[in-house]
């Protein structure tokens, strides 16, 4: 790659220099670049074959913008867009993380205890937290795209991971609003085990909860160790899939906790509409790790309550009893309030 980079005068770029290559993906290329010690990932789209590949380059570059904030914990751009001045060549300056992908971390660990099977995926709903309410659909969440950050790079109260990759990303309130996808029908992208039931079904017709169903894929294989929906061909695979048939019998093998059975079945919903949210999934690991969840089998009523509703209840300040709440309605005396206080 080097080679090929310098007949283009491109192992310079904003100060940074050519230092090594990366795995490149479908359409891309990328290498690490370095600038007093500091180093730095960029991603080249190198004599594109049409203009769809431009298009999808031009819109992760822009995704990546829409969920950069300060606080986000997705891949941050040093650069903009740069198009070569003389050849059909584009690249941008990402920052570089010094670590491990969680593919790479999980390789000789799995399966992980439940309780830190259950703190990688608050870590990981945490991260789509930056991505999916901004209408943004990553559509390659996968261990592979996720860096866990060495401990000097860990601030206080940092999740430890990072998302990489928005190559295959889709502006999903854009798209509904102002355009179609740019694919042909029915051709999927993407890792398969981010593959869900509604992306199988029409790729056009999917939302932010595609990337619930492929953390949930993720979960299934940190906790078992295997894959929820192992099959002999990709038919068996697709009607698996579609039908939500994760492996319950190796489930129930691996584990009794209701808290794990209930995140499993709730994240593997056929229905996007009904699956469960990102944030419901990190309020719940949450109560799951500050011992919320052990207190509940003290109460029948109040655990029932609480998985029936994703741990979406609270004590109303008026009647004092535990709902529900509609908004800030309480369902049992009408009360309304800005909140109700958590359980």
């Amino acid at each position: 790659m080097r080679e090929l980079l310098e007949k283009f005068d491109l192992l310079e770029i904003n100060g940074y220099k050519f230092f090594t290559p990366l795995n490149g993906g479908m359409m891309s290329h990328s290498a690490i670049y370095e600038k007093n010690g500091n180093k730095a990932v960029v991603k080249f789209l190198l004599f594109p074959r049409n203009d769809k590949e431009v298009k999808r380059f031009e819109d992760e570059v822009k995704n990546i913008n829409r969920v950069r904030t300060p606080e986000s914990y997705s891949v941050k751009l040093l650069s903009d867009l740069i198009r070569h001045p003389q050849f059909p060549i584009y690249y941008f300056v990402s920052e570089y993380y010094n670590g491990s992908t969680l593919s790479e971390y999980l390789e000789k660990r799995l399966p992980l205890s439940i309780e830190k099977s259950i703190n990688i995926l608050r870590c990981c709903a945490i991260v789509l937290g930056d991505v999916n309410p901004l209408g943004v659909i990553h559509r390659d969440f996968h261990a592979g795209n996720i860096i866990i950050l060495s401990e000097e790079e860990i601030a206080e109260g940092d999740p430890g991971i990072r998302l990489i990759d928005f190559g295959l990303s889709e502006d999903y309130i854009y798209r509904l609003f102002y355009s179609e996808l740019s694919e042909e029908p029915l051709r999927h992208y993407g890792a398969i085990s981010s593959w869900s039931p509604e992306y199988l079904n029409d790729p056009k017709g999917i939302s932010t909860s595609h990337d619930i169903w492929a953390l949930g894929n993720l979960f299934f294989r940190i906790v078992t160790g295997k894959w929820a929906f192992q099959s002999d061909s990709f038919g068996e695979y697709y009607q698996k899939v579609s039908d939500g048939a994760y492996d319950q019998k190796l489930l129930d093998e691996v584990t009794s906790e209701r808290f794990v059975k209930h995140l499993v079945r709730r994240i593997f919903d056929i229905d996007g509409e009904t699956r469960i949210k990102q944030g419901s999934i990190v309020h719940m690991c949450e109560d799951y790790i500050n011992g919320t969840i052990a207190k509940l089998v003290n109460d029948k009523n109040l655990e029932e309550l609480y998985y029936q509703y994703d741990g979406n209840i609270g004590m109303c300040l008026h009647c004092h009893e535990i709902v529900h709440p509609n908004g800030v309605i309480c369902p049992k005396c009408g009360y309304k309030d800005d909140e109700f206080l958590p359980i």
